[in-house]
C-alpha cells in the first residue's frame, strides 16, 4: 500500500456521486440480490455492466467508470481487463470494432437484461423515496413539492449519505494491516459529514433543515424512509472495503491466520442476540464466521448474569412506558427513537417484526442465552481472574478515572464486571507472540471507555482493547471465503447503520423523550419530521449554559426551536403570499390591459366587418340595378323606336299636323320619361306610359280621321 493511497481523501471525492449515487446502489443490488458472491472481479464486473449501459466503451473508459462507482477505488487496468474477459465468458458483454478501429465493449442482450433489472429496482426504490419526501414536505410545512424538486432533494440526501458512509469506510479501504497495528482507528458513519454535505447543497435554511431531518430518518431503523437506499449504500462501501482489504497478498501474508484470537462478547452484543431480526441476524452471522475462522469466541458468566438482570429490571419498565405512551397518544416508535436507552427501540422493533408476541418473552430469551451461544459455537465460562486480582484492580481504577472524567454514571457492579472483562482479554494479549500482527484478543462492545482506560495501563500495546461489532466484522472479512463476503457485508452494513444512529446527537433521557414524543405528536400539530428536528436540536438542549437541564426545560428548548422554525416558515409563507398577491395584481392589470386592447381590436374588426358587409350589399345592389337598368334602356329604346317609326309613317301618310305634333309630343314624353326611368331606380314608369299613350292616341286619332276622310 502506498502512502498516496492511504492518505487519499475519499470524503471530498466527487467520484462517489456518479449518477447521484444510484450507480453504486444498482451495482450493489446486482451483487447482493443476483450474484451472491463477491470477489474483486465481481465488483468490477457489476460496475462495468453499469458503465456499458450508456453505450460502447473502451476498456480504459470502463476502468474510469469502475473507479467512480466504487468510492475511492483504485482499480488497475489488468483487473478491469480480467473482469471484462469473464463478462465475455458469461455472455454479458462482447468486444466490437469501433469506427476508428479501436476495440469497444458492448452489452449483450443478456447483459442488458441484467442491468435493466438493476435499473428497474433502483427506479422503484427511488420513486418510493421521492413520493415519501413529497408527503413529508406536505405534512411538515404544508409545502407542495413537485416530483422534479423532490427528486433533486433525494439526490442531495443520497449524496450526503454516500460521503458520510464512505468517510466511515476510509479507515478500512485497503488498510486492514493498519487497522490491526493501530496506525488508523476505525469509526462509524460520520453523521457530521452527512449533515454538512446536505447543508452545502442549498442556501435555503428551511430546505437544509428538512433534508437533514430526512437523512436522520434514513439512518433510523424504526423509520422506513430510505432504508433500502442506506442499506445498499453501506453494503457497497463495506463490500469495497472487504475486497480492497483482502486483495493484497502482502496484507494477507503479514496478517497470518487469526486462529486462537479471543473475542469476548460484551453485554450489548448479547442484547443484540435477543433483539429484533435486523440486529440479531447480523450478530449471529458475525459470530458464526468468527468461529469458522478459528476465533476463540467467549462469553463470560458475569456477562450473562448482567444480561438477565438487565432484562428483568428494564423490560417491565419499558412495558409500563409503552403503556403510558399509548394512553397519552404517543407513538411508541417515536418515543423509542428519542429515548437514550437502546432497549426500548429493540423491544418495539422485535414486537413489530414478530420476533416476540409479548415483550416479556425477551426476558425468557435472555435466560436461554446459554443455549443460543452454544448453538453458535461460543464458549461460556468464568473469567478465571483469581490469579490476576492485581490486574483487575488496575483495570477498575483506570476505568473509574475515565468515567469520572467524562461524567458518565455507572454502578459499582457494572464497573467490576467491565474490569474483569478487561483483565481477561489483557491476560490473553500478554500471552500472544510479540511478532504476530494479531494482538491476541478484543472485547467486542460499542463501549469506548474501556479502550481509553486500557491505553493508560499498557502504553506499549497500541491496539485498542475494544472493537464494535461492525469493526470486528471488517477484520473477519479478511479470512472468510469470497462466497461468504456478501452475507458478511450485508450484515456489517446493518450494524454500521445501527452504530451510526446511536452516534447521532439524537437521544434524550426517558422522561424528556416521553414529553417530547407527546408534544410533537399529531394531536399537538406535530409531524414525523418534527421528531427529526428534535433530534437535530439535542446538542443545544444538552450543552447550553446554565448547567444540567431538567426534562421540562430540555423539552421546552427543543419545542421552542420547532416553534421558531415554524414561525420562520410562516413568515416566509406570508412573504411568498404577499409576493404572489403583488404578482397576481400585476398580472391582473396586464390582463385588463390586454382585455381592453383585445376589445378595441374586436370592435375595429366588427366595424370592418360591418363596412365589408355594407360594401358587399351596395355592390350587390349595384349589380342588380345594372341588370334592371339594362332592361329599362332596352324597353325605352324600343318605345322611342316605335314612336319614331309611327311618327315617320304618319308624316308620310299625311295625317295632319295636329296628329303629327301630338305624336311628337308623346315621343318627347316617352324619351324624357324613359331617360329618367333608366337613370334612377326610384323613377316611375308612369311618364313613359303616359307619353306612349299620348303618342298612340294621337296617331290612332289621325289614322281614324284619315280613314273616315278617305272612306267618305
Amino acid at each position: 500500500m502506498t502512502d498516496a493511497v492511504i492518505n487519499d481523501d475519499y470524503v471530498q471525492s466527487s467520484d462517489a456521486l456518479l449518477d447521484g449515487g444510484y450507480a453504486l446502489i444498482g451495482a450493489v443490488y446486482s451483487l447482493v440480490k443476483l450474484q451472491g458472491a463477491a470477489t474483486k472481479r465481481d465488483l468490477i464486473l457489476a460496475a462495468a455492466s453499469h458503465a456499458l449501459r450508456g453505450g460502447d466503451k473502451t476498456a480504459t473508459e470502463v476502468g474510469s467508470v469502475v473507479s467512480q462507482v466504487w468510492p475511492g477505488a483504485r482499480t488497475d487496468q489488468s483487473s478491469v481487463d480480467e473482469a471484462l474477459a469473464v463478462g465475455r465468458e458469461l455472455n454479458l458483454m462482447a468486444p466490437v470494432e469501433g469506427l476508428d478501429g479501436a476495440v469497444l465493449w458492448r452489452l449483450t442482450a443478456l447483459g442488458s437484461d441484467d442491468v435493466d433489472r438493476q435499473s428497474d429496482w433502483v427506479h422503484l426504490i427511488k420513486d418510493a423515496a421521492i413520493k415519501e419526501l413529497q408527503s413529508r414536505a406536505q405534512s411538515d410545512s404544508g409545502r407542495s413539492v413537485d416530483y422534479e424538486t423532490a427528486e433533486l432533494w433525494l439526490e442531495r440526501i443520497v449524496g450526503g449519505l454516500i460521503v458520510g458512509i464512505t468517510a466511515s469506510q476510509d479507515a478500512y479501504l485497503g488498510r486492514v494491516e493498519h487497522l490491526i497495528t493501530q496506525r488508523l482507528s476505525p469509526r462509524g458513519i460520520d453523521q457530521s459529514v452527512v449533515l454538512a454535505k446536505i447543508a452545502a447543497s442549498t442556501s435555503d435554511p428551511d430546505v437544509v433543515a428538512f433534508l437533514q431531518a430526512c437523512a436522520i430518518a434514513a439512518l433510523d431503523p424504526l423509520d422506513p424512509f430510505g432504508a433500502e437506499l442506506v442499506s445498499h449504500i453501506t453494503t457497497g462501501c463495506v463490500l469495497h472495503s472487504y475486497i480492497a482489504g483482502r486483495d493484497s497478498a502482502v496484507v494477507l501474508d503479514n496478517l497470518g491466520t487469526p486462529r486462537g484470537q479471543r473475542a469476548l462478547l460484551d453485554t450489548p452484543v448479547l442484547v443484540e442476540l435477543i433483539g429484533p431480526v435486523r440486529v440479531n441476524e447480523p450478530a449471529r452471522t458475525s459470530i458464526r464466521a468468527a468461529v469458522a475462522a478459528g476465533w476463540e469466541v467467549v462469553a463470560c458468566d458475569h456477562t450473562l448474569e448482567e444480561l438477565i438482570a438487565l432484562t428483568e429490571r428494564e423490560v417491565p419498565r419499558i412495558r409500563e412506558s409503552l403503556r403510558r405512551a399509548h394512553n397519552q397518544g404517543v407513538r411508541a416508535e417515536w418515543y423509542a427513537s428519542l429515548v437514550a436507552d437502546q432497549l426500548p427501540s429493540y423491544c418495539i422493533e422485535a414486537l413489530q417484526d414478530g420476533t416476540y408476541s409479548l415483550i416479556e418473552q425477551m426476558i425468557e430469551a435472555a435466560k436461554a442465552m446459554v443455549d443460543t451461544l452454544a448453538e453458535l459455537g461460543v464458549t461460556v465460562r468464568p473469567h478465571f481472574n483469581d490469579q490476576d486480582a492485581h490486574y483487575v484492580s488496575r483495570c477498575k481504577d483506570a476505568l473509574e478515572k475515565v468515567l469520572e472524567g467524562v461524567g458518565v454514571g455507572r454502578s459499582a457492579a457494572v464497573i467490576q464486571r467491565d474490569a474483569d472483562s478487561m483483565a481477561m482479554v489483557w491476560r490473553r494479549r500478554r500471552r500472544e507472540t510479540p511478532k504476530r500482527a494479531w494482538p491476541g484478543g478484543w472485547i467486542i462492545t460499542p463501549d469506548r471507555h474501556m479502550a481509553t482506560a486500557f491505553r493508560s495501563l499498557d502504553r506499549a500495546d497500541s491496539v485498542p482493547l475494544t472493537l464494535s461489532l461492525p469493526q470486528w466484522m471488517m477484520i473477519l472479512s479478511v479470512t472468510v471465503p469470497p462466497a461468504e463476503v456478501v452475507d458478511l457485508a450485508s450484515a456489517a452494513a446493518l450494524q454500521l447503520v445501527e452504530e451510526a444512529m446511536w452516534l447521532l446527537p439524537s437521544r434524550f433521557p426517558s422522561d424528556v423523550a416521553m414529553d417530547l414524543a407527546k408534544q410533537i405528536s399529531p394531536d399537538h400539530g406535530g409531524s414525523a419530521t418534527d421528531l427529526r428536528y428534535a433530534q437535530l436540536t439535542l446538542d443545544a438542549a444538552l450543552n447550553g449554559d446554565g448547567g444540567p437541564r431538567s426534562a421540562t426545560s430540555m423539552a421546552a428548548e427543543v419545542l421552542e426551536s420547532r416553534n421558531s422554525r415554524r414561525d420562520r416558515q410562516n413568515a416566509l409563507a406570508l412573504a411568498r403570499a404577499k409576493r404572489a398577491e403583488t404578482d397576481a395584481g400585476r398580472e391582473a392589470d396586464a390582463a385588463r390591459r390586454m382585455a381592453s386592447e383585445q376589445k378595441r381590436i374586436a370592435d375595429e374588426a366588427t366595424k370592418e366587418s360591418q363596412t365589408s358587409i355594407q360594401r358587399m350589399e351596395a355592390l350587390r345592389q349595384q349589380l342588380a340595378w345594372a341588370g334592371i337598368r339594362t332592361k329599362r334602356i332596352v324597353i325605352t329604346l324600343i318605345c322611342v323606336f316605335v314612336g319614331v317609326v309611327l311618327g315617320v309613317g304618319a308624316w308620310l301618310l299625311g295625317v295632319g299636323y295636329v296628329a303629327i305634333l301630338g305624336a311628337l309630343g308623346g315621343l318627347v314624353v316617352v324619351g324624357v320619361g324613359g331617360y329618367r326611368w333608366c337613370k334612377s331606380a326610384e323613377a316611375k314608369l308612369l311618364p313613359l306610359l303616359v307619353g306612349a299613350g299620348v303618342e298612340v292616341i294621337s296617331l290612332a286619332s289621325a289614322l281614324v280621321g284619315l280613314f273616315v276622310a278617305n272612306g267618305g
